[in-house]
């Protein structure tokens, strides 16, 4: 896989040679690739001090594969498409690794795109600037290291001025970084930002208002009670403080434009780790796979509009067993899934469970779904 870098006279420095796409490998566990420590499991890693969402840019003297990237035997490791590949999958559950067809920074988004088209892809203009958390890809040529482009992630926006910032890898070349970039608002370089004084074409995965990136709901038959709160009934489901001192508040509320029906389930919590639960019993056996799966967002009328969650579906009996999906969420409602393979005897039971990390925040919940794949 290619992944572009910076020119700015180097750019004989970034080019790689172009292969084949390859078969799809078995992904890493959802979440995979946050944390400051993925940095430095690889041989000669670092972790740089640019990070967002709990992902941290990586530089150091790493060469070779690594999870989220194919560079080529000996070439430098830490090159954009890693670190964009792997925010995509540690924070939306999006693969955009080795053979998702992404050869370099120039094509991410649409390829990303292309194998999920319910990801709007936006381009700079008047009115329309990233947002952070979006994934952007600039290039070919411009500002960039020529056909390979660059990509990043946005970290913070203004789209009063049409200002944002990005994090990336190898830029300036063999480190991580953070630019400033500019979308002409005036509307005299539409579809392209301003890179390294260089108007440079753009686009990029509009992450932060996207209605659904993933699966739609699933088939088959539903062991959820009231999974979709009509008639304010949510009977079944319980709260659980991360503490004794600390609250979890829970409660159906009628809206319009949802994803199902007129009802929705909200919840609060006063400590990172509180969560809202339903148990159903069941007779587990070694082989069988579930899924738990909702539309979840942050309320648009809360104070934050971002927020971790971690979806997890227990296997409880002789030994606790889970499967789970963590993601930080939008206002846009979003369809996330948490599937859990059982390998054990002696599971006498589910737990569906949604945990939150982000404090005074209301997450809304909708369409949840239990079912046996």
């Amino acid at each position: 896989m290619r992944a572009g870098i910076l020119a700015a006279g180097l750019v004989a420095a970034g080019l790689l040679a172009a292969g084949p796409a390859l078969a799809s490998p078995a992904t890493p566990p959802t979440g995979y690739g946050a944390g400051s420590g993925y940095c430095t499991s690889y041989s000669g890693g670092v972790t740089s001090s640019y990070s967002f969402d709990n992902v941290y840019a990586c530089e150091g003297s790493t060469t070779g594969s690594t999870t989220f990237d194919e560079p080529g035997s000996g070439v430098y490791a830490w090159q954009c498409v890693e670190l964009s590949a792997r925010f995509l999958w540690a924070i939306d559950g999006i693969w955009a690794g080795p053979g998702s067809g992404v050869e370099d920074g120039a094509d991410l988004v649409s390829v990303v795109h292309s194998n999920y088209p319910k990801i709007a892809v936006s381009t700079p203009g008047p009115g329309s600037v990233p947002a952070a958390g979006d994934v952007i890809s600039l290039g070919p040529y411009g500002g960039t290291s020529g056909s390979d482009g660059h990509t990043a992630v946005v970290i913070s926006a203004n789209a009063s001025t049409g200002q944002f910032e990005i994090m990336s890898e190898n830029a300036p070349i063999g480190a991580a970084g953070e630019q400033a970039l500019q979308v002409d608002l005036s509307g005299g370089h539409n579809g392209e930002v301003l890179f390294y004084g260089v108007w440079t074409t753009a686009s990029w995965l509009d992450l932060a208002s996207t209605t659904s990136i993933t699966s739609p709901p699933l088939p088959g038959g539903n062991l959820l009670q009231h999974a979709s709160f009509e008639n304010n009934n949510w009977g079944g489901w319980q709260a659980l403080p991360a503490s004794s001192s600390d609250v979890v508040n829970i409660q159906a509320y009628a809206a319009s434009g949802l994803p199902e029906g007129q009802y929705y389930l909200e919840s609060n919590t006063s400590a990172a780790g509180g969560s809202i639960y339903q148990d159903v019993p069941a007779d587990l056996s070694p082989g069988q796979s579930y899924t738990f799966a909702t539309w979840i967002r942050v309320h648009s009328a809360s104070s934050k509009t971002r927020a971790k969650v971690c979806l997890v579906l227990w296997g409880i009996g002789s030994s606790n067993q889970n499967g789970q999906t963590c993601k930080t969420i939008t206002t846009a409602w979003t369809w996330i899934a948490a599937p859990y393979d059982v390998n054990t005897t002696g599971q006498t039971a589910l737990r569906a469970q949604l945990y939150e990390d982000t404090t005074g925040t209301n997450i809304d919940l909708d369409g949840t779904q239990l079912v046996n794949r």
